[in-house]
């Protein structure tokens, strides 16, 4: 092979699943729907329109992690001011799941420990179901907060953010702990892709 003739590139191997992606694609399958596995050994699937992430390439499953990634991007610092405010508006109405906003777009999930390997089973379809109502009541005080500010009229959040509370003498101070992080949006620090395909 001389100098100049082009190198041959080997194409790339396919993820191997892990255990707990197996019985993941396995379920999946038995229930109807077309699970994919991607690069990271996640599993991905497509329901009511939107691509949900199982996250299956620790293979740890007694760790569930369920992921709606980037389902409403943001335009600008505005957009995602009400993003936060949205969010936060969403939250109130649902008891599972959790908004994450990042700069340009935004994402939820569900994380929960479960007892045994088996246990994803028994939750899974019902926490993508509290994913889907998640983002819908996101979009619609979306709407809403976006209908507010054009009227000029501060949402509910805004209004109580407003608000100055004074302490009497004798009470405590008010402590607030921080926030858990999201570990389930970002996998070895990178982020999801932002589209996935069904082939």
């Amino acid at each position: 092979m001389s100098d100049l003739d082009p190198v041959p590139t080997l194409p790339a191997a396919d993820p191997v699943p892990t255990a707990y992606a197996a019985a993941v694609l396995d379920y999946l399958a038995e229930e109807g729907f077309r699970p994919r596995l991607d690069e990271d050994g996640d599993v991905y699937f497509k329901y009511e329109g939107s691509t949900y992430i199982v996250v299956t390439g620790t293979n740890d499953p007694t760790a569930l992690a369920v992921v709606l990634p980037y389902f409403w991007p943001l335009e600008d610092a505005a957009e995602r001011t009400r993003a936060l405010e949205a969010a936060m508006l969403a939250q109130h109405s649902v008891r599972i799941g959790r908004v994450t906003v990042f700069d340009d777009n935004v994402s939820a999930s569900v994380n929960a420990y479960l007892p045994d390997a088996d246990s994803f089973r028994a939750v899974l379809l019902r926490s993508v179901d509290g994913l889907r109502f998640l983002s819908v009541q996101f979009r619609e005080q979306m709407r809403a907060v976006g209908e507010l500010r054009s009227c000029g009229r501060q949402s509910p959040a805004s209004s109580r953010q407003g608000r100055r509370h004074t302490p009497s003498p004798e009470a405590p101070p008010r402590t607030h702990p921080e926030p858990p992080s999201p570990w389930g949006m970002y996998r070895r620090g990178r982020p999801y892709r932002t589209s996935y395909s069904e082939t």
